[in-house]
């Protein structure tokens, strides 16, 4: 068995997304009579899965929710259409998993985001191959800050979770990994306002990540 393991985040960790998604769902709901600034929801609701995010909004505005499968096909057609130009990477995340395959330690995804949006980033990244494993929170019964996502990504990847590093940018997502018993990098880069002290270490880019850190945290 694997004495390390290093399970990412996806947005706001390997892709600039974080931004896009609030701004896609800020478009939705003004189609829906909501007006919600994109920064604000982003602070509320990073690192919620979108099936949560819906009934969140909707009760808190005392609003009449649609069909949530209408609302989360809306959400994907206008973020597939705001990355037509492509999707940035976040700053040193290819660097990092190049150094972690040639290190020989298993990599996965653990992300709240629905499947396809998984698989939309991280093919137009180029990365989807180079991961041991993939997790969709829709493959849980709890999404963030429940600890499930991130045990079945140990358990795909064949690690115990004392043996598994996150790196994480969502206070949700700090939460989940420290109920999961894992260490937890908190990606604090410029702008991500997001309480991370749950996290073991924080960083403000990943390119502060090296072999040192990971033997040593």
């Amino acid at each position: 068995m694997p004495s390390l393991a290093i399970i990412f985040d996806m947005d706001g960790v390997l892709a600039d997304t974080e931004r896009i998604h609030a701004a896609a769902e800020c478009e939705v709901l003004k189609n829906h009579g909501i007006a919600f600034n994109a920064d604000d929801l982003s602070k509320q609701y990073a690192g919620m899965p979108e099936s949560a995010i819906w009934p969140a909004v909707f009760s808190a505005q005392k609003k009449p929710m649609p069909p949530i499968e209408s609302l989360m096909n809306e959400k994907f057609e206008v973020f597939k259409n705001m990355v037509k130009s492509g999707i940035p990477p976040m700053p040193g995340a290819q660097d990092l998993i190049k150094l972690l395959k040639i290190n020989g330690i298993p990599i996965g995804v653990a992300s709240s985001a629905e499947p396809q949006y998984i698989e939309l980033v991280l093919t137009e990244l180029r990365l989807k191959h180079l991961f041991n494993a993939i997790t969709a929170s829709a493959e849980v019964m709890h999404g963030k800050p429940a600890p499930d996502i991130f045990l079945k990504a140990a358990s795909k990847l064949g690690v115990d979770p004392q043996h598994c590093i996150v790196i994480e940018d969502a206070r949700s997502g700090t939460l989940a990994a420290k109920a999961a018993g894992m260490k937890c990098i908190g990606l604090q880069y410029p702008g991500n306002n997001q309480d991370l002290s749950a996290a073991t270490k924080i960083v403000v880019s990943l390119k502060e990540i090296d072999q040192s850190m990971l033997e040593n945290l």
